[in-house]
């Protein structure tokens, strides 16, 4: 997992609970079932295409000889997993270990990326704990969005109900670059959009022909037809917790006098 810092960290998986399940990278395998199918491809391609039996016997040795170095340099390095238990998750790795308890979470993010309209979309999701300690994986991990979920299970009302309190006493809450506070919401630096000019906030995935996209946090104004604020969806922390704040506050703005908070 790249950009990811590897350290050993308290507490260790004995203070995390009961052990639930793991949740390993499949990224070797992955790996082996494509350099399969592509020696399937070019053997068949050039038999069809009536090139000597001697090119596409050495064709498919070469893609077994990759098959096998990689297996041979991932068996060599270790695999990679994350185990979760009943009060957080830890990531281990030959030689590497992190920890973060649930109750440490500072931060959860995640965002997808694609190449092009009909790419493959991928995802990442990261978890940050107050002290630092991160712990990321992708859809490579055997049941990565169960293991995102089992996460927000056991953090997101802790946040959510951080942030709401915070909101409540006139505190300026932070995602990243932008700022809720009882005005509205503020964009970096930006004037602060009132929360009576504010329809919705959303994460979207932007439709584009080429190029790599990534998802991103967007919020209307109302009678607008593009989003006054968009940010790529790994720039802002605990996304699910600024939507739900941003429905009640717009909620709350929309309802009659006498029922606001």
């Amino acid at each position: 997992m790249p950009g990811v810092p590897y350290r050993l960290a308290e507490p260790g998986p004995s203070a995390l609970g009961p052990f639930v399940r793991a949740h390993a990278n499949r990224g070797g395998c992955v790996v082996w079932a494509m350099l399969a199918f592509l020696t399937v491809i070019i053997v068949g391609t050039a038999a069809f295409r009536g090139l000597p039996l001697s090119v596409a016997v050495e064709m498919g040795v070469v893609l077994v000889g990759g098959a096998l170095l990689l297996a041979w340099m991932q068996r060599r390095r270790g695999t990679s997993r994350i185990d979760l238990h009943e009060k957080g998750i830890a990531f281990r790795a030959p030689g590497r270990l992190t920890s973060i308890a649930f109750d440490d979470v500072q931060s959860v993010t995640s965002w997808s990326a694609r190449k092009g309209a009909a790419g493959v979309e991928t995802q990442v999701h990261e978890v940050l704990s107050t002290g630092g300690a991160r712990i990321a994986w992708n859809l490579l991990f055997d049941r990565a969005l169960e293991l995102l979920e089992a996460v927000h299970a056991g953090t997101l009302e802790r946040l959510r109900t951080k942030a709401l309190r915070a909101y409540d006493a006139g505190e300026t809450v932070r995602f990243g670059p932008l700022a809720a506070s009882d005005e509205g919401i503020q964009d970096g630096t930006a004037a602060v959009v009132p929360w009576a000019a504010i329809e919705r906030a959303r994460v979207h995935m932007p439709a584009v022909a080429t190029g790599r996209v990534v998802s991103r946090v967007e919020i209307w104004r109302k009678n607008e037809r593009v989003p006054f604020s968009a940010h790529r969806s790994d720039a802002v922390p605990n996304a699910r917790v600024l939507l739900e704040l941003i429905e009640l506050a717009v909620a709350n703005e929309n309802a009659p006098a006498s029922e606001r908070r």
